[in-house]
């Protein structure tokens, strides 16, 4: 199959055949036929459609593919691959001229791009991504994975201060309406402890357990 492929010219003719070959592989992936893991088709699908021109691919479409590449990625604890694909979807996504006017998936692409580059030691690129969000998003809610990120990236790299991410961590949680004093005093520790009992009323501290979850976003992220 490779050999016959070859023997057609690259050019049009040759994208259109590798175009339709994708889609067969991606409807392949998508069966309903559960005897059989056909992942292996969409990932090859992906990788086809990554060479091809964006008249026959839309952007777009290939950013949110190569999400979906990420996502798959993920689950199986390929963090690298993950990483790749997640910068090809941003690069296509750029390359589209949706960025932030796509704006939920930019929002979902950049906070999983951060988390990536976080965790493979890129904290510079990281933090390129972070201050983008911080620019775009339109919420405090949508900035958090941000300012959380932010406050990390902060602290690491070459320069290593703690310091300066406690500081930053301060700054957000006052952001999200609560306050710590910088250093704590004993008489905040009083207090604390003492609105803590009177929470409480002489229950112990297992209660907390019992409640309900969390509904409102910003109190559950701070958490």
């Amino acid at each position: 199959r490779e050999a016959a492929f070859r023997m057609i010219p690259q050019g049009r003719a040759r994208d259109e055949l590798l175009m339709r070959i994708s889609r067969v592989l991606m409807n392949l992936a998508s069966s309903d036929d559960t005897d059989n893991n056909n992942e292996w088709a969409f990932y090859v699908a992906v990788d086809h459609m990554n060479s091809l021109s964006p008249e026959l691919v839309p952007r777009v479409e290939l950013s949110r593919l190569n999400y979906r590449v990420a996502e798959m990625n993920l689950a199986r604890g390929a963090t690298f691959g993950a990483n790749a694909s997640l910068l090809a979807a941003l690069a296509y996504l750029a390359d589209s001229g949706s960025k932030w006017k796509e704006y939920q998936f930019t929002l979902q692409l950049l906070n999983q791009v951060i988390t990536s580059e976080f965790s493979m030691g890129n904290f510079e690129m990281a933090f390129s991504h972070v201050e983008d969000v911080l620019d775009n998003a339109t919420s405090l809610d949508d900035k958090f994975t941000a300012y959380l990120y932010r406050m990390k990236t902060l602290a690491e790299g070459e320069n290593r201060d703690y310091n300066i991410g406690i500081v930053e961590g301060l700054k957000t949680c006052e952001r999200y309406g609560i306050k710590f004093t910088n250093p704590p005093k004993k008489s905040d520790l009083v207090k604390e402890s003492l609105q803590l009992k009177a929470a409480l009323r002489n229950r112990p501290l297992t209660v907390l357990c019992d409640l309900p979850p969390a509904k409102d976003s910003s109190t559950f992220l701070l958490l």
